[in-house]
């Protein structure tokens, strides 16, 4: 397990190299690497390999290349994590060559080339691990036995590039999401390569680094998908104004032919209009239903300007969106927990799982996009009836001051005590005789707390996980924020549309906590810790695309500007290492 870990430490580091590195000199990112040459074409047309090295002069060869790495690794120590994790590799084999020996090795080699090509299936540039394979290939035709030394070495360094992506991601997630906080990956890889050059399964060897969740092979699936759609050359864009409808009703202007002629292309390209459908405008009504329903809109049928936004988005868009969601899976651990409770931030959702299905769903309230919701995952440990609310400290001069002031009857109206601080000790005092309008944010000496109430801003509970951004899960009075299509109102923590129906779920294991027992504990309207009979992991995720059970692809608004960042830096090419 110790090598695992090491091993997972070098793969993190050479999967994402410092922002500073020199950029890379390879092929562009995404471009596709035509391995080349007079052998190689052979190769292709299924002749034989000529006779060349023993595999004493390989060994040999492979033996001298290592010697001199390992030298220049040593001026330069922590230059380059992936050279680094390759000759801990070969001191793993005692330095034989696992590829370029015995019969045929420029075909091993091929077929290692083809494996990583496959690659871009999973939204990664094939370009990034094969660049120095390609001459490395093409100098090996003559099977000599330093450049069939070298291609093996290359040929490994590719392999663990193209593992560390896989297990990892791309892109440092902390660069896209400051706050990140998950465990990573890992996998017994030296055993893995040892085994894919016994038995030549370089294909499989590829598959077992995925995620293996369900969800990563949906979006596999829906990226193939839309990539079609993109080169078929795109959708053509539905001019406005908007809103319009099929049938002239609610005020809504009627589509006009060219309208109802484009919007019907573009949803049967989608599918949300079946195939074969024919001209009857209902069938269309319904389809822009169905797409409105895929994009987190109130299926109404009618294209408003935010559906025919949504309707115009290219499908090249919607292929880097899925790219981008897929490395998002990239990131996660490979056990999300038997029970646990997804937030999808930008889905505006929180789910339970169940043995890796879906038991329970809900609306919720999320972060402002100026206050946002923290991308995290920690364990849900309590559940707090009728909780008292300490409000933290900036919430205090920033929301609640300026009401204050405004109003001094506030406080006494929402239940809120006022608790001076000094020498590090609260003291409670009468809010009205402090002077409100001469305090700002700057010089805010006060506690607030809030006793449990109806007009307590946590409802009737709270769920508490381990975090450093003092967020948590909770009930809340106001409710007519959950049937608005996008519900980012909080000021960072998650408001939940059925709170009882998540501590539920969560106390299930303790039969003294039935459903019926927590309300009558609400109703007793005394503040009350509940511990969780078992730990529950939460995970505070970022989705912006998704493939349902059901095969339905769902995408939604990029809520913090995250997507955006995610494809361009998946858009860069890797920064180049010393070699």
């Amino acid at each position: 397990m110790r090598i695992v870990a090491i091993l997972s430490a070098l793969l993190a580091a050479a999967c994402h190299p410092k922002a500073d590195d020199r950029p890379s000199t390879g092929a562009p990112a995404g471009a596709a690497v035509e391995v080349r040459g007079p052998i190689v074409d052979l190769l292709r047309a299924g002749a034989a390999e000529p006779p060349g090295a023993t595999g004493a002069e390989v060994r040999g060869a492979l033996a001298e290349l290592l010697r001199a790495e390992r030298q220049a690794s040593a001026r330069a120590p922590g230059a380059s994590p992936s050279l680094a994790v390759t000759l801990a590799y070969y001191e793993h084999r005692g330095d034989a060559p696992a590829w370029c020996v015995g019969p045929e090795p420029l075909r091993r080699g091929q077929a290692i080339v083809a494996a990583i090509e496959g690659l871009e299936e999973d939204g990664l540039h094939p370009a990034d691990y094969l660049a120095e394979v390609k001459p490395s290939l093409e100098r090996a035709a003559q099977l000599d036995p330093a450049a069939l030394a070298r291609l093996e070495f290359e040929l490994t360094r590719a392999l663990l590039g193209s593992a560390g992506h896989l297990l990892h991601g791309r892109t440092d997630p902390l660069r896209i999401h400051p706050e990140w906080s998950a465990p990573k990956r890992s996998a017994d890889i030296f055993a893995q390569l040892d085994q894919a050059a016994t038995d030549a399964s370089f294909a499989s060897l590829i598959r077992a680094w995925r995620p293996e969740a369900v969800e990563y092979a949906r979006l596999l699936g829906a990226l193939a998908a839309y990539r079609k759609l993109a080169a078929a050359g795109d959708w053509a864009r539905i001019p406005g104004p908007a809103p319009f409808e099929i049938s002239a009703k609610r005020g809504a202007s009627r589509a006009s032919s060219r309208q109802q002629e484009l919007l019907r292309a573009r949803l049967l390209a989608t599918g949300d209009l079946p195939a074969g459908a024919g001209s009857d405008l209902g069938e269309l009504r319904a389809a822009v239903a169905v797409f409105q329903g895929r994009h987190g809109q109130e299926p109404t049928g009618i294209v408003d300007e935010a559906t025919l936004d949504r309707l115009n988005v290219p499908a090249s868009r919607r292929v880097a969106q899925l790219e981008a969601n897929l490395e998002r899976w990239r990131w996660l651990p490979a056990d999300l927990g038997r029970r646990h409770v997804r937030v999808n931030i930008a889905g505006f959702e929180v789910r339970g799982f169940e043995d890796g299905k879906s038991v329970l769903e809900m609306r919720a309230v999320v972060g402002k996009t100026y206050r946002r919701t923290p991308v995290y995952s920690g364990l849900l440990t309590e559940v707090v009836l009728n909780p008292r609310w300490s409000v933290p400290h900036k919430l205090a001069y920033r929301d609640i001051l300026p009401k204050v002031q405004e109003d001094p009857s506030y406080l006494e109206r929402m239940g809120l005590q006022v608790y001076a601080i000094e020498d590090g000790k609260e003291r409670r005092i009468d809010g009205r005789s402090v002077d409100w309008r001469a305090l700002d944010g700057r010089g805010f000496p006060y506690k607030l707390r809030q006793e449990a109430g109806r007009e307590n801003a946590l409802g009737t509970m709270k769920f508490v996980f381990d975090n450093p951004y003092d967020v948590y899960l909770h009930d809340t009075p106001k409710r007519g924020a959950f049937a608005r299509e996008e519900r980012a109102q909080s000021s960072g923590c998650v408001r939940l549309e059925r709170p009882l129906d998540l501590a539920a779920f969560l106390l299930a294991p303790a039969p003294e906590w039935s459903r019926e027992a927590i309300k009558a504990a609400i109703g007793r309207e005394q503040t009350r810790n509940v511990p969780l009979p078992e730990a529950v992991p939460v995970h505070l995720l970022y989705k912006t695309a998704w493939v349902d059970e059901e095969g339905i692809v769902s995408f939604r608004r990029d809520l913090y500007g995250r997507d955006a960042l995610l494809i361009e830096a998946l858009s860069q090419p890797l920064p180049a290492e010393p070699r």
